[in-house]
């Protein structure tokens, strides 16, 4: 019982602020039509000639009136206020009829223990709660029963994953929609809730979980009359680290021509996994980010600047890299490497020569393609002797030459009279 009169004291307390605020407007009339009777009562005394024995009836009169209404406003807030909080009356007679077994943590609940847990909790807490918890009853009814869940029941249970944060009801719901499949009516549901609910899911997966769903988290998310919100792009690219596979980018490249909006980590992506396949392609989404305002990182830098060489758009490559100083990216060794391949490819054999010296100075091991450039480079510029010794400082470092660099600088030393044998 004591739970009980806990509540009725708690809603008492309610009505009795609830009707404060008349109060002081019943005593301004109150004084006002003791005055006014005053007067009227003075005036008709002195006309009849009456007696002062009914001085005070006007007061009382008011008193009575004053007494019966602020009774009557206070009984019809406490009513009132009974009336609008049934649940909170429900739990306080629950409460005080029986205590009620301690749930599992709601976390960890299956759909079943969350249908047969009563209420443990009470105000704002009570009504999520109860929604996710007969929701996940209904969903799991559609295995044993075959009873289709409504939209509303989908839609209840979101937003109240969304509300406390429940991530193993929201993963439990995913893998629902996975092995069930989508209803055609699910896009009813509201954007925001769709919004906020996926993006929970999508945060709380782990990185294999979305190497392996992502794709039909992106589906599930289309199923529900949206595109996939830039942060569920970031979290699956993330997943992927930066490298996703070919299915992934044609995913993001249909949802590019559909006109939805595709996340600055996205579009860096596409670009990395196109530098080989389709470099004009890659061309084509830096100059879309350069229109949006976004500015390539360094690794979008470098796929760019591998594109323009095997396009053969050897100047555009070197304005390219004179706009990453500009920027503040500092050149790593791919993108040396990238610059004296276009240098060398380009004929600029000094400049060539001078991203060869300048990877060297850096620490960076140039490889045996760096080498056969630089060594091209210098047969072009006819420093043979030069190139001979480069081929000695390649030899020593390990790394064992390409044919058509043996090949060149055999013709090359051959043309100049000097004597040349490949290690």
């Amino acid at each position: 019982m004591l739970p009980v009169m806990m509540q009725r004291t708690a809603q008492k307390g309610s009505a009795g602020r609830a009707c404060r605020k008349p109060v002081l407007h019943i005593v301004l009339l109150s004084a006002a039509f003791s005055a006014l009777s005053q007067v009227v009562l003075t005036l008709f005394c002195s006309v009849f000639d009456m007696g002062l024995e009914i001085e005070f009836l006007p007061e009382v009169v008011v008193l009575a009136c004053f007494l019966f209404s602020h009774c009557a406003g206070w009984t019809s807030n406490v009513r009132k206020v009974s009336i609008t909080n049934p649940v909170i009356d429900k739990v306080a007679f629950d409460a005080g009829r029986k205590p009620s077994p301690a749930p599992p943590a709601g976390d960890d609940m299956s759909p079943k223990e969350l249908c047969n847990t009563s209420l443990e909790e009470s105000g704002d807490q009570v009504e999520p709660t109860w929604r996710l918890r007969t929701g996940m009853c209904a969903i799991g009814r559609s295995h044993t029963e075959g009873i289709a869940p409504t939209v509303s029941t989908f839609e209840g249970v979101m937003k109240s994953c969304i509300m406390r944060r429940r991530v193993e009801p929201a993963l439990k719901l995913f893998d629902q929609m996975l092995e069930d499949g989508v209803g055609h009516d699910a896009h009813l549901i509201g954007k925001s809730i769709v919004d906020r609910f996926f993006n929970l899911v999508a945060e709380n997966l782990d990185a294999a979980r979305l190497r392996r769903d992502g794709l039909s988290l992106f589906k599930v998310v289309e199923a529900h009359g949206l595109a996939p919100s830039t942060r569920i792009q970031n979290h699956l690219m993330v997943a992927w680290k930066s490298r996703p596979p070919k299915t992934v980018v044609n995913y993001l490249l249909r949802m590019r021509s559909a006109g939805q909006l595709l996340s600055r980590l996205s579009y860096f992506c596409i670009i990395i996994s196109s530098e080989r396949s389709d470099p004009a392609l890659v061309l084509k989404l830096c100059d879309e980010l350069q229109s949006l305002g976004i500015q390539p990182d360094k690794v979008a830098y470098n796929a760019v600047l591998g594109s323009c060489c095997q396009l053969g758009m050897y100047d555009e490559a070197g304005v390219l890299f004179e706009q990453m100083a500009n920027h503040g990216l500092i050149p790593d060794v791919k993108t040396y490497r990238i610059m004296l391949n276009v240098s060398a490819q380009n004929k600029n054999f000094e400049e060539a020569v001078a991203f060869f010296e300048t990877m060297r100075e850096l620490g960076f091991k140039p490889d045996r393609q760096d080498y056969h450039n630089v060594i091209y480079s210098c047969i072009g510029l006819q420093r043979t002797k030069h190139a001979v010794e480069l081929y000695h400082d390649m030899v020593r470092a390990d790394v064992v030459p390409c044919k058509r660099t043996v090949a060149v600088l055999t013709t090359a030393c051959q043309a100049s009279a000097l004597s040349f044998s490949a290690v």
